[in-house]
């Protein structure tokens, strides 16, 4: 699929550790986007952590949060969304595909310049992932096992990582659960390992010319 206007909204997607938060708001300043990180949204909304929600509520009370809360983003009916603001002029031409698996046509959405960054179960939902390959432009950062391990190692803000199995043996489970709905959804997919945020958005802005 190739999209020869610019994309009114940059979703980014991946395992947690990817960079999806980092990368996010950089490109967002890069391009004079705001920016919007859907677990800080919803703690915004709820008045309370991701892992407090979690643990008070369950995983299954948590997702269901988070296709509310991307529908309300992402919906195309939102009468109070700005005029859409271009890219940069280097970025204008048609977006390079790099998944065959890519999703159709993207629809036009009122939505307008935005960088979204979604947790990383956030796209397993079908319902998340129609939303997000509908109305916006997916790009998928990836990570090396090992990689994520070193950025997460001490995180403990993640309650999948939490319950004493080894962080290998658990990040490796849940991207080998997650890597066909990664796939799927994603336009464009960018491995994040060894590569800075500048590198990584440079790499990003090439293939949108």
């Amino acid at each position: 699929m190739t999209r020869k206007t610019a994309p009114h909204c940059i979703t980014l997607i991946g395992m947690m550790g990817s960079g999806k938060t980092l990368v996010g708001r950089a490109l967002a300043r890069r391009l004079g986007w705001s920016f919007i990180d859907l677990d800080e949204r919803i703690s915004q909304e709820q008045g309370r952590s991701i892992p407090e929600i979690f643990a008070a509520e369950g995983e299954a009370a948590f997702r269901a949060l988070e296709l509310r809360t991307l529908s309300s983003i992402l919906s195309p009916l939102s009468p109070a969304a700005p005029r859409p603001i271009p890219l940069p002029p280097k970025t204008r031409t048609s977006v390079v595909e790099t998944s065959a698996a890519a999703p159709g046509p993207i629809e036009e959405t009122s939505l307008c310049s935005t960088v979204l960054s979604l947790g990383g179960g956030t796209i397993l939902q079908p319902e998340c992932a129609a939303l997000v390959c509908a109305h916006s432009l997916c790009i998928r950062l990836t990570a090396s096992v090992e990689t994520l391990c070193e950025r997460l190692r001490a995180d403990r803000n993640r309650p999948l990582l939490q319950g004493g199995q080894p962080l290998e043996d658990r990040i490796a489970q849940l991207l080998s659960e997650r890597e066909s709905a990664y796939a799927a959804a994603a336009h464009i997919t960018i491995p994040t390992d060894a590569h800075t945020p500048d590198d990584i958005i440079a790499q990003l802005l090439s293939l949108l010319r």
